[in-house]
């Protein structure tokens, strides 16, 4: 078996991604689901690779870096959406055209199973397009600008977590 069948923990190996896992057994396909881009399969490689590392003062630096890097390659891949416009795949129905978000019962009506007039119920996000319609009014920059801070914010929390796993053991 390749040396890194040894590993109880999923590591990528290179560009054939080869990995192990925790029952031993080596697999040829991506831990990444088909079709994603490269940003999701850097992150996973960056997760993969701070478990790997055994000393805890080697993997902070690890982390820290594949953290900044993360934020800085998600920051400069959302940047241009901060000077575009709204889209007209679904802005115009979850934003620009949706009257709810204006009306001043709208945010009841948003929570409501019954509304006839309600293609889809995501309740929980129109109510953050109902609260950023009262500061952003029309304005598709404060939206953009919403979702990569929430982008920025998911890369934390992956760090977190990354940092809450222990590493892998030493093999024997």
């Amino acid at each position: 078996m390749p040396p890194e069948a040894d590993s109880p923990w999923a590591v990528v190996v290179g560009p054939s991604r080869r990995f192990a896992t925790p029952s031993r057994r080596v697999c040829t396909s991506s831990p990444v689901p088909a079709g994603t881009g490269r940003g999701f399969e850097a992150g996973f490689a960056l997760a993969f690779a701070v478990v790997a590392v055994r000393g805890a003062a080697l993997r902070a630096v690890v982390l820290a870096a594949a953290t900044a890097l993360l934020l800085l390659v998600t920051a400069l891949t959302f940047r241009p959406a901060l000077s575009g416009e709204f889209l007209s795949w679904d802005d115009r129905a979850y934003v620009t055209g949706n009257p709810h978000l204006k009306e001043p019962g709208g945010l009841r009506k948003l929570w409501d199973l019954n509304e006839p007039t309600r293609d889809q119920y995501y309740p929980l996000l129109f109510t953050t397009y109902w609260a950023e319609y009262r500061i952003w009014q029309g304005n598709p920059f404060g939206y953009h600008a919403v979702n990569l801070g929430l982008h920025l914010a998911n890369v934390v929390l992956v760090a977190l977590l990354a940092q809450a796993i222990p590493p892998a053991p030493a093999a024997s």
